[in-house]
C-alpha cells in the first residue's frame, strides 16, 4: 500500500519512511502541497505536516477533503489543543505530535488502513502506481 508523507522536514521524513517501509509500505515522499496534490490518487493514506512551505497543511485537508475521503493523519510539532481540534474538525482521520513514536505511528498508519478498507472495499493491487509528478520523490535507502 502506499502512504504519501508531505512534510518539508526531509531527515525526519527519512527516518519516518524507513520505518514504514520495513513494516511493508511504500512512501512517496512530498515536501510541498503543490506535490502532493498531484499525486493523491497514487497514495492510500496520507501523513501531512500543517507547515508547508507553499501554505498550510489544514487548507491541504480541506482541498482533499472536497474530492476524497482517503484518511489522513497530520503529524504536527504544533501540540495546541485548539490545533489538534482544527485538524479533526476539518477532516483529518488523526493528529499525532512531533515528535512521535515510530510504533505508535505504525499502529495508528495499520488502524486508518484497516478501516478504510472495509468501509471502502478501496484497495487493490492495481490501484498502486507510480506518481504522476515526476517531481514527487520515492524514498530510498540507497538515497541516504
Amino acid at each position: 500500500m502506499n502512504i504519501l508523507l508531505v512534510d518539508d522536514d526531509t531527515d525526519l521524513s527519512a527516518v519516518t519512511a524507513d520505518y514504514l517501509e520495513d513494516a511493508g509500505f511504500t512512501v512517496w515522499c512530498a515536501v510541498t502541497a503543490a506535490e502532493a496534490l498531484k499525486n493523491l490518487d497514487n497514495a492510500h493514506l496520507i501523513l501531512m505536516d500543517i507547515t508547508l512551505p507553499d501554505g498550510s497543511g489544514f487548507d491541504l485537508c480541506r482541498r482533499i477533503r472536497q474530492k476524497n475521503e482517503i484518511p489522513i493523519i497530520f503529524i504536527s510539532a504544533n501540540i495546541s489543543g485548539m490545533s489538534k481540534v482544527e485538524g479533526l474538525n476539518i477532516g483529518a482521520d488523526d493528529y499525532v505530535t512531533k515528535p512521535y513514536s515510530l510504533g505508535e505511528l505504525l499502529a495508528r498508519v495499520k488502524a486508518r488502513l484497516r478501516r478504510y478498507q472495509i468501509n471502502d472495499c478501496h484497495l487493490s493491487h492495481e490501484d498502486e502506481k507510480e506518481p504522476q509528478d515526476s517531481s514527487i520523490l520515492r524514498h530510498s535507502r540507497e538515497k541516504l
